[in-house]
């Protein structure tokens, strides 16, 4: 998970920084969401630090250079063609109950499996995301810039019990 869908509206690109890259998030003015690699292949401008939504395409705001959702050069303002040989990797992602997603394969392979319905995986717990509380913007805190690991918080969640004594909390669970 790399963030809310309520972070990047339409037509906004956001910086974004994953796996140890540099990434660009933006939302087309259809309402599609796209995640490219940040850096204009041009002269390397970051595309999410001023970058504009154009159509389908993320605007460079150096010298306005668009990329698509493929990543692939779609066009420049002052020429007459795009330079197709121009491209920025472009991540697969998904966003689930307003919650955005990107795969992460080192090797840049595909996502090998589909990603599963949150509602679905416990049977006995209710199967709509109408009768949970919304995880954001009600339920959640944000720490930027704070690195912490997706392991912490999936070994935090089956131990709730914990949370008394060791965070102070001032609620049992239940």
């Amino acid at each position: 998970m790399v963030g809310w869908s309520a972070d990047i509206p339409v037509g906004v690109a956001k910086p974004l920084k994953y796996f140890g890259e540099e990434l660009v998030a933006y939302r087309t003015e259809e309402g599609a969401l796209h995640v490219l690699n940040a850096h204009c292949t041009h002269l390397g401008a970051h595309i999410g630090h001023g970058g504009k939504v154009n159509g389908d395409c993320v605007q460079c705001p150096y010298h306005g250079w668009g990329y698509g959702p493929d990543g692939v050069n779609r066009y420049i303002p002052y020429e007459d063609r795009p330079n197709l040989s121009k491209r920025l990797r472009s991540w697969p992602v998904q966003e689930r109950h307003e919650w955005i997603f990107v795969w992460h394969d080192p090797h840049g392979g595909p996502p090998r499996w589909d990603l599963p319905d949150l509602w679905s995986l416990i049977p006995h717990l209710p199967s709509s995301e109408s009768e949970y509380y919304r995880g954001y913007p009600e339920l959640s805190v944000k720490y930027p810039r704070e690195p912490v690991h997706p392991q912490i918080t999936l070994e935090n969640a089956p131990d709730s019990v914990h949370f008394k004594y060791v965070h102070r909390a001032t609620v049992d669970p239940v």
